[in-house]
């Protein structure tokens, strides 16, 4: 929780006069019990609270105790003698209370209501005053935790950008490390298949595993066909063309592509067929060729 926040939003003022609900006052008080500092703002709260009721406090006349000390004599008068009002009205003199015919006055004669009023508005201005710098401030400190925030998100955002380019270059350095082992294992046999008449240049490599059937294939310079055309390895086993697979080439090869199981190869070919590949290679597209062993 942003204690901070919660100081400022004028809640602990509203709990320090009674004027929370229960449940409200509650949540209150169990965080002044998990928080030191919002318990030590309450306890700040009532003190000035107190303090500025105790300078706003307005001191009665002594007429008016005066008065009301009488009245408490004559009733215990009248009760003990049994005479009830007729001896406050014949035995005893009673000052009279204020009413709203005649005004109160103070020690300086200024009347008594009019000071009350007058203390009581410089009050509520004084409350006002107080309530509008709450706002103000509650104003400022929202537009700093908006900017703060979104500072934070641009960082998390930057964060989870950086995590995803890590592992992607993780996934591969890792992809590197296999087809580099790959490479040095002695049970694969390279094979390399220059490019045959008319596609001088072309290359492309095949690494077989006889034991295990395993073939890999490096297309290492052949051009990108058109959309509606695709690569086919054909391996020559007993002097037929069996099919090993169709595979990609520019942008879309990622290194070696594992290609169908070959057993009791001859030599490896590559042609150009339609996408999705042929029942039996096209000789007049064939691209690239190498024997095993050769």
């Amino acid at each position: 929780m942003d204690v901070q926040r919660y100081i400022s939003s004028g809640i602990i003022e509203s709990y320090v006069v009674g004027l929370l609900p229960s449940a409200d006052a509650k949540e209150v008080e169990a965080t002044m019990a998990q928080y030191p500092e919002v318990r030590a703002q309450v306890e700040a709260c009532r003190q000035d609270m107190e303090l500025y009721v105790g300078l706003r406090a307005v001191v009665p006349p002594p007429s008016v105790k005066a008065s009301i000390m009488a009245i408490i004599a004559a009733e215990g008068n009248a009760t003990a003698n049994g005479n009830g009002a007729s001896t406050v009205d014949h035995q005893t003199p009673v000052t009279p209370m204020p009413n709203s015919s005649q005004p109160d006055a103070s020690e300086n004669g200024a009347p008594v209501h009019n000071l009350v009023d007058a203390r009581w508005r410089v009050a509520a201005v004084a409350c006002l005053i107080l309530l509008m710098g709450s706002l103000a401030m509650n104003y400022v400190y929202f537009n700093n935790y908006t900017v703060v925030k979104g500072k934070y998100d641009e960082l998390l955002l930057a964060q989870a950008n950086l995590t995803k380019a890590h592992e992607t270059y993780q996934t591969k350095l890792q992809q590197s490390e296999d087809e580099l082992a790959l490479m040095r294992n002695p049970d694969y046999q390279a094979i390399r298949m220059p490019g045959v008449k008319g596609h001088e240049g072309n290359i492309a490599t095949i690494y077989w595993n006889a034991k295990s059937q395993e073939v890999y294939l490096l297309s290492q310079n052949l051009p990108v066909p058109a959309a509606d055309k695709q690569y086919q390895l054909w391996a020559i086993v007993g002097g037929k063309p069996v099919s090993a697979g169709v595979f990609s080439v520019g942008d879309l090869a990622k290194g070696l592509q594992k290609m169908k199981q070959v057993s009791g190869a001859q030599a490896f070919a590559v042609t150009l067929e339609k996408a999705g590949g042929a029942d039996s290679p096209t000789l007049t597209q064939m691209f690239v060729m190498g024997k095993v062993g050769g």
